[in-house]
């Protein structure tokens, strides 16, 4: 067990996140983040005026103190960090009409349109005044473009169209709006050609040379690995960069619990850490040579994170290297638990909105899941030699994670992989063996002979690890999927979790009663749930762009009825309905054409026309006819005879033409 005393970063983050939340939430100008400043500011001024209270001690006032102002400053920084509460955001100039920005991130490019991350700098008016602006817009420029774009790029666009990002248009969709507030993005604009010009201006930044050196990685992994799928795959394994990335592949990795080898994190650093470390102790020996062997690993890791992109998990690892090889320097060993502490203190405090990204979370809860159950587990069993050691050592690991990580697991993306152990067990060697390889190919393919054999091993572990995760994929029961849990029953979870093992590990007995508390507690919400569940009965229209979608639900049966191209895109299905399906847990799901002929006890589906109790809803290109209390036939008919008379009839008949742009539902 960790002592509470020694670990001094803990007990500032927890006010600090406090205060973070607190902002998001509840406040909403600076005078009430004013306030929370008193209370920190008149009991640090009583403990050094007075040092001893009869009532309190002086660490209690201390410590008071110190909890107030902590919490004040991570709702100060919350707010202010927020560009919508800044008083020149281009929002708030509306007399702009145009606007001059430049390229902030790397642009996504896609089929029809490149989505491009823009910073605002100024804005002009239709006299060619001048403003000084900021903010972030998410731009999408059309194709055909007759120029790329690259980080620090000045481009001047339209702000005729620019709009707030929309809230999602269906039950349980991915959040989008919410998503993008988080990265301080909250307007989208979409243009053509014509509605934007490059000054040919070009900023230089660090991120832009990162980007450069991304970029040139990337087109020498697209020559070394000419096949799609060997290169999409490279190209997140080494660099993070995902766009070429087959969404199957991902899905492969998601269902076997090892989706993290994909995104760059801390087990791609220490990978770094370990080679750097090795080329490093060529200075180990005098001062002066330590000094330059830790310079070389903690330099060569921050480059590394900044040509990655500089993700929550890689800058959490970066600055825990950071922090244990500085310690080693200084002759000292940092405690692990404030070496975590320290570093999502330092990341929350220069982007507080990273506390609530999935990745931040993900990956504390991974690293500290490692760190405080993987000795308890490893204590469990003792090998007999070095292989049964490492072996049991990474399953000590990947359950020691996965503990920590499954209750969020379901809580973003509704499903847990059985054979995590299985996965991980064999990928994580043959990820570690493959990255070594594709660095030294990436390194030395200009040597001839040597070169082709490196490409040679980066291909065959290549096509290993995608062999297995395909193959434990494709086995029985690979994932539990639907899953659902709400934020309550997810606070439930950890607080089990936590007095568990307590319990477990102090044989306390007040923490076995609070654990069995909760379990009661939660066992009830879950039963309350499938109470309401097994008795619902609803219709819901879905707003899917291109697609034709209503699902009728009784129970947990669920009929959908669309367009058969929607049946056959498994990508919209997974995006639009998985987190619909799992949020009313619907499992007996069946797919109907609006061409089919159906009839249930609950609807009637035929010659395009859907019949649920007293609503009729038939579909008509983009536009929809509802009607309440109507017969059948006579709504077939008036389609057949689709006109601008017939549209005054239904105007007259008290039927609504609407075009489709948010769900409804129909109990």
């Amino acid at each position: 067990m960790f002592i509470w005393h020694t670990i001094h970063y803990i007990r500032m983050i927890i006010p600090y996140i406090l205060g973070v939340f607190t902002s998001f939430y509840l406040l909403n100008n600076q005078w009430q983040i004013a306030i929370l400043f008193i209370p920190g500011i008149i009991l640090s001024t009583y403990y050094y005026l007075q040092k001893q209270s009869e009532r309190f001690s002086k660490d209690t006032i201390y410590g008071l103190a110190l909890f107030c102002l902590l919490f004040a400053l991570g709702s100060f920084r919350q707010f202010t960090y927020n560009e919508l509460n800044t008083p020149n955001h281009f929002s708030k100039i509306p007399q702009s009409e145009f606007l001059i920005t430049i390229v902030e991130e790397e642009p996504f490019d896609r089929e029809n349109f490149v989505r491009v991350r823009l910073r605002v700098r100024g804005g002009i008016d239709s006299l060619q005044n001048y403003y000084k602006e900021t903010g972030s817009i998410l731009a999408y420029f059309r194709k055909p473009l007759s120029e790329n774009f690259t980080i620090g790029k000045e481009v001047i666009i339209d702000a005729s169209n620019i709009q707030e990002v929309a809230p999602p248009r269906n039950p349980g969709e991915f959040d989008y709006k919410r998503f993008l507030s988080y990265q301080n993005i909250y307007f989208q604009v979409f243009l053509d050609q014509d509605q934007w010009k490059s000054t040919g201006v070009h900023y230089q930044s660090i991120t832009r040379i990162a980007s450069q050196a991304r970029a040139q990685i990337i087109s020498q992994i697209g020559d070394l690995f000419p096949d799609p799928e060997h290169k999409g795959f490279t190209e997140a394994l080494l660099v993070g960069y995902r766009n070429n990335l087959n969404t199957e592949i991902v899905d492969s990795f998601s269902k076997t619990g090892t989706l993290h080898v994909l995104a760059v994190s801390g087990l791609h650093v220490g990978i770094i850490f370990l080679i750097l470390n090795f080329i490093g102790k060529v200075f180990s020996g005098s001062k002066h040579e330590n000094v330059i062997r830790v310079l070389i690993v903690i330099i060569g890791i921050w480059v590394y994170a900044f040509i990655t992109g500089m993700s929550p998990s890689v800058k959490r690892a970066a600055i825990m290297f950071s922090i244990v090889q500085l310690g080693l320097l200084l002759r000292r060993r940092p405690q692990i638990y404030n070496s975590i502490y320290a570093s999502a203190f330092i990341i929350l405090l220069f982007n507080p909105f990273l506390i609530v990204s999935v990745s931040f979370q993900l990956s504390y809860a991974a690293v500290l899941g490692i760190v405080f159950f993987q000795p308890k587990i490893r204590n469990w069993f003792i090998p007999q030699n070095k292989i049964t050691q490492y072996i049991w050592d990474l399953i000590a690991v990947s359950l020691a994670a996965q503990i920590a990580t499954f209750p969020l697991g379901i809580f973003y993306f509704y499903q847990f992989p059985l054979y995590f152990l299985l996965s991980n067990l064999v990928v994580i060697p043959a990820i570690f063996v493959a990255m070594l390889s594709l660095i030294s190919a990436v390194s030395f393919s200009w040597i001839p002979v040597l070169g082709t054999a490196i490409i040679w091993v980066a291909n065959q572990c290549i096509d290993f690890i995608l062999w297995t995760v395909k193959t434990m994929q494709s086995l029985p029961y690979a994932s539990f999927e639907y899953l659902y849990v709400t934020p309550f029953q997810l606070i439930l979870i950890y607080l089990i979790i936590f007095g568990f093992t307590m319990w477990l590990y102090s044989a306390y007995k007040p923490y076995l009663f609070f654990t069995l508390v909760l379990v009661v507690i939660s066992i009830t919400s879950v039963t309350y749930r499938f109470s309401i569940i097994n008795s619902q009965e609803f219709s819901i229209l879905h707003s899917i762009n291109k697609h034709k979608v209503i699902s009728i639900v009784n129970g947990r049966n669920v009929h959908f009825i669309s367009d058969s191209s929607f049946i056959q895109d498994k990508n919209s299905q997974r995006f639009y309905l998985r987190p619909y399906i799992a949020k009313y847990g619907l499992r007996n799901i069946t797919f109907n054409s609006w061409n089919d002929t159906i009839s249930q006890n609950h609807f009637i589906l035929k010659n395009h026309s859907l019949q649920i109790k007293d609503h009729t809803i038939i579909f008509r290109d983009k536009w929809l006819l509802l009607h309440n209390n109507i017969n059948g036939a006579n709504t077939a008919l008036v389609f057949n005879y689709w006109d601008l008379r017939r549209l005054e009839y239904l105007k007259k008949k008290s039927i609504v033409l609407l075009e489709l742009k948010q769900w409804m539902k129909f109990e």
